[in-house]
């Protein structure tokens, strides 16, 4: 997201991803008090799609513990790649991208499912699974290069 503005359009489309993979309706939300969640749009379509509202108390995260254990575990493992290759930490993004996505795919102890199981009824598929920051390579369409032009373009995951 790129402004705070976009929450009741993201929400919205994420509301009804999960409900589409699930098959249930989502009925609470945890947030703080940030501005983005008690807006009068927000707080409208929430009512009106019966969605238990629930806010934290300014500067007490002990409040949402799930929530901020999995940035705490998505910010170690972004950080442990980052250092690991001696990236810089303004390319936080996808390192982060890649721990969630590594994250939803790692089975839980109590039933032995996957998040990516949970929501997709499906194992998930790992056979493209790479090392990140190993060395790939991007295909050239035909159109974008010329006769005697590589095919493809390096590149690091």
């Amino acid at each position: 997201m790129k402004a705070k503005s976009e929450v009741l359009s993201k929400f919205k489309i994420h509301k009804a991803a999960m409900e589409n993979a699930t098959g249930k309706t989502i009925k609470r939300l945890r947030s703080d008090n940030g501005g983005e969640y008690t807006d009068k749009l927000f707080k409208v379509y929430i009512n009106h799609n019966d969605i238990k509202h629930e806010k934290t108390v300014p500067y007490t995260p002990q409040q949402n513990g799930l929530a901020e254990r999995m940035n705490r575990s998505l910010l170690e493992m972004a950080r442990c790649m980052l250092y690991h290759e001696g990236i810089d930490k303004r390319w936080w993004t996808e390192p982060v991208n890649t721990a969630a996505w590594i994250i939803n795919r790692i089975p839980d102890s109590v039933d032995n499912k996957t998040p990516y199981e949970i929501v997709n009824k499906a194992k998930p598929q790992l056979k493209h699974l790479k090392v990140f920051r190993s060395l790939g390579y991007a295909h050239i369409p035909d159109e974008k290069r010329r006769k005697l032009d590589a095919r493809s373009l390096g590149a690091a995951f």
